[in-house]
């Protein structure tokens, strides 16, 4: 008798319809029209542990959002997470990326805040996040501009950069991987929207691959070679005959004996040392491939810290030959060594003391140096000892790395990122204030609290005959500085501070060494 039973639902493969519209990095259908990008790369790893199979289906940005309100497709990627849309679609927990709106300026056009949009025109694309929070925000500051709809962000940077319309609102990380393909756009300094992006699937029928999804960002994220971190990386030799007496054979036979035993005792110990050569021609050509390949500059110190080897990247690190860094101690005055502060670095702190003294490795050891051309360079020095065959201290071997443009990197992002923040407080407070003191009052609060600085303050230029400054506004530490100070905006000694200058110019001013500028000296 033949019976057929059908495959039970948990041994079929699920399949998942996956919405992608062209957003690169991020996601699209790349020249080869596959899709690419990074959510690609997460979804296909997650897809391929979980024994999914993932169906792209391309489209414009409001075409995916529509297929995915009608179940059409079963999620979409690069979606800003917002409450309003938790109540159509359900979101994964995990974001991939933060993100927020960056308006983008024709070059012949002066907008250099929102105020400065009334009358013109602004390239969207509808039922994006950043556009819908514009709007409303334009609407709330009565702030009439002309919105042009179009498909994407390509077409929305392609109109501002034909002059077709005065400025255009895309989403940052589009905008900062593909602002260079377009001569006559500038980036604003007008940002809009902080979100986090998504993943998202048609409400109410995938909770358990949301749930799966969730655990595997978790872990993803929390693995440094995990598909999502190199993802984001992506796109560093006859005598005579005669009888012989009896104890010559017997002596004979016993030198034969021990001449075996010498040549097999020769012979194991020419293999065992063909090996140990070979071994050590092995670890040698190991080491050596690793030091030349490694993306940190390797250098090796002997027991008294003199460099006895350094690596081709050593010598970009340092910007010296091999010769010259192996003419030097770790404590070289050539060196020129101080802290990242540009004090003295205590001897007794540098990598190669520390582990003498301690035996123990150290990391992320930082302090600066100066190049041959004059240039600062900071590095981050990790280190080990080395030991002889006694076990006593017999050198260290040094990786050091050239971070210089990743701390300015990371300070600039700060800067960047406590910029944004105070932008939004100021929205913040320029949407909800009722009156002029309020909005002020909480402009000065944000920069003290989000931008991190001890004291701003504002204040009115009067139209007396002294032309003084009178502070109305302020906030942060030392505000009785403000009770009795003299400052004016006349070109006179009280006027050619920072703050009287600005307003004579009606231009920024910007003052980095208060005590060392002649110029402050009235209020030194």
């Amino acid at each position: 008798m033949l019976g057929i039973l059908p495959v039970p639902l948990s041994a079929q493969t699920k399949t998942l319809r996956v919405g992608i519209y062209d957003n690169p990095p991020l996601a699209s259908m790349g020249e080869s029209n596959r899709p690419e990008g990074v959510y690609v790369d997460v979804l296909d790893a997650i897809a391929s542990r979980q024994g999914w199979k993932l169906e792209y289906v391309p489209g414009t940005w409001l075409e995916c959002l529509d297929r995915l309100g009608e179940g059409q497709i079963d999620a979409l990627v690069a979606i800003a997470y917002s409450e309003q849309r938790e109540k159509l679609y359900d979101f994964t927990r995990e974001s991939i990326l933060a993100n927020w709106g960056q308006l983008y300026t024709h070059e012949d056009r002066q907008i250099d805040s929102l105020l400065d949009l009334a009358g013109k025109s602004v390239a969207v694309i509808t039922g994006d996040y950043y556009y819908e929070e514009f709007r409303r925000l334009l609407g709330k500051l009565d702030i009439d501009c002309r919105f042009v709809v179009v498909a994407d962000y390509p077409e929305v940077l392609r109109i501002v950069d034909a002059g077709k319309a005065d400025a255009g609102l895309v989403a940052r990380l589009y905008g900062v991987t593909h602002e260079r393909n377009y001569k006559h756009i500038e980036r604003s300094l007008i940002v809009i929207a902080p979100s986090e992006l998504r993943l998202a699937f048609t409400k109410g029928r995938h909770a358990e691959t949301i749930a799966a999804i969730d655990r595997e960002l978790d872990r993803m994220k929390a693995e440094s070679t995990s598909v999502y971190h190199k993802s984001l990386s992506r796109w560093l030799g006859e005598a005579p005959v005669e009888r012989v007496p009896d104890w010559l054979l017997w002596v004979l036979g016993w030198v034969a004996v021990l001449a075996v035993l010498l040549a097999l005792i020769t012979l194991l110990f020419r293999v065992q040392l063909r090996r140990r050569t070979a071994d050590l021609r092995h670890q040698r050509d190991l080491f050596a491939r690793i030091t030349e390949t490694s993306p940190a500059g390797v250098r090796v110190l002997d027991r008294d810290g003199r460099i006895v080897f350094a690596n081709a990247q050593a010598e970009k690190t340092l910007r010296l030959s091999r010769d010259e860094i192996a003419s030097r101690f770790y404590n070289d005055p050539a060196w020129k060594l101080t802290a990242l502060d540009g004090g003295p670095f205590p001897d007794e702190e540098l990598p190669f003391s520390r582990v003498r003294r301690t035996l123990q490795p150290v990391w992320d050891i930082r302090h600066a140096i100066e190049a041959p051309d004059g240039q600062r360079i900071i590095l981050s020095i990790n280190a080990a000892p080395l030991f002889d065959k006694t076990g006593a201290f017999d050198g260290c071997v040094a990786a050091v790395t050239d971070i210089t443009e990743q701390l300015r990197a990371e300070t600039a992002l700060r800067a960047a990122n406590r910029a944004l923040t105070v932008q939004s407080k100021c929205n913040e407070a320029l949407v909800r204030s009722t009156d002029e003191p309020e909005l002020l009052d909480k402009v000065c609060r944000a920069v003290v609290e989000a931008g991190g600085y001890r004291l701003a303050w504002v204040g009115l230029a009067e139209l007396n005959e002294a032309k003084t400054v009178r502070p109305i506004a302020w906030a942060g530490q030392g505000t009785d500085y403000l009770r009795d100070l003299k400052i004016s905006w006349a070109d006179n000694e009280h006027g050619r501070g920072p703050t009287g200058t600005a307003i004579r110019t009606a231009r920024p001013v910007a003052c980095n060494d208060f005590q060392a500028d002649p110029r402050h000296a009235p209020w030194h």
